[in-house]
């Protein structure tokens, strides 16, 4: 069985892992792009779903955590929003091998 994973995982996290209050869709799809590699590496039966039209469902459905700055493409976190929330409304949901995977390839900029 495969899992597909929202955007808004994939935001929750890439803001998490790499500290971040906002990020560029350039840089959520190339962030998409890796964590995608080390998953296909890994053999993980996971799917990110992740485009522009997403984002903008995203912002729709999850008004109360990001919001979309138009004149930037940039997603940001409200500011009320912790890395504590995103975890217990978006990450509790994620398996673990995914979480490591996203972990990976943080510890691989790291290096």
């Amino acid at each position: 069985m495969c899992n597909f994973i929202g955007i808004e995982y994939l935001v929750a996290l890439a803001l998490i892992i790499n500290n971040k209050e906002e990020i560029s869709l350039a840089e959520l799809n190339e962030y998409g792009v890796k964590i995608t590699k080390v998953i296909k590496d890994r053999k993980i039966n996971a799917v990110f779903l992740f485009s522009s039209k997403y984002a903008i469902d995203m912002v729709r459905n999850y008004s109360d955590c990001f919001e979309w700055k138009e004149e930037e493409s940039v997603l940001r976190r409200k500011a009320n929003v912790t890395n504590d929330d995103l975890i217990s409304k978006f990450l509790d949901y994620l398996s673990t091998d995914v979480l490591l995977a996203a972990q990976a390839i943080k510890d691989a900029n790291a290096a």
